[in-house]
């Protein structure tokens, strides 16, 4: 800030000194600041995929725009599940590459409709590529493939069978191709 002497700036009269703050720096002081977006900690997502089933998520972004972490109820249409997982976006383009890696459990449910039906259960962990539609600091659409790991268990199949020999049998290993739709929003 400076300090300058105006004369007659007070009174109009010629021969009176005033004193006046601030001559020199008035423009910068007045200009407007460049407004920085503000970083949206928290959103929420909702998708529909395989082996998933419909998801409802909670999002934080960290101070890292490049970074997402997920915690989500889901329902693959037998019973809920829940689900968690971490997105890497590293570019803020507003079409844009990601890569997921999730992990998740489907409680043991029962095929609805189906009278006597096995009780099935799994857990899983996904490994997706993706790509990203939108604004990664607002809005963003989602499709994302790739390949998941299952461990599923079922119970109760020798009654659904018939009383045939057949007992509960499980299935641990890869399914591949898998994927999810969805979006994302930030609050």
């Amino acid at each position: 800030m400076t300090l300058a002497l105006v004369f007659g700036a007070r009174t109009g009269l010629a021969d009176e000194p005033v004193a006046v703050a601030g001559i020199g720096t008035a423009a910068a002081d007045r200009s407007p600041s460049p407004e920085v977006p503000r970083h949206r900690t928290f959103g929420m997502a909702m998708d529909v995929g395989v082996p998933d089933g419909a998801g409802l998520a909670l999002v934080v972004r960290p101070r890292f725009d490049w970074l997402r972490f997920t915690a989500a109820f889901t329902h693959n249409g037998m019973a809920p599940g829940a689900r968690i997982g971490m997105t890497l976006d590293p570019a803020a383009f507003p079409l844009g590459p990601t890569l997921t890696v999730e992990g998740g459990h489907s409680f043991a449910g029962t095929i609805p409709g189906m009278q006597g039906s096995p009780s099935i259960g799994y857990d899983y962990a996904n490994i997706h590529l993706g790509l990203e539609v939108g604004n990664r600091a607002t809005f963003r659409f989602f499709l994302r493939g790739g390949a998941s790991w299952l461990a599923v268990n079922a119970a109760h199949v020798q009654g659904a069978a018939g009383g045939s020999g057949i007992g509960d049998p499980s299935f641990t290993g890869w399914l591949a191709p898998t994927g999810k739709l969805g979006f994302a929003a930030y609050f």
